[in-house]
């Protein structure tokens, strides 16, 4: 019970890391990777997992 209190705050919650596995060199190339969700301090429901692109040109 504390600790479904606590995570309804912030503390304890689930963290997520996103992991590109190749390298985008192209436009158009298929970005391929995997997100890690590491669980926390109580059971927690994921709706959904949003990812946003942001393309960086290197001159």
């Amino acid at each position: 019970m504390f600790n479904n209190l606590l995570t309804s705050i912030g503390v304890g919650t689930i963290s997520a890391d996103t992991r590109i596995e190749n390298n985008v060199n192209y436009e158009n190339d298929l970005i391929k990777g995997v997100v890690i969700l590491k669980g926390g301090k109580a059971d927690q429901k994921v709706n959904k997992i949003e990812i946003i692109l942001i393309e960086r040109i290197q001159k």
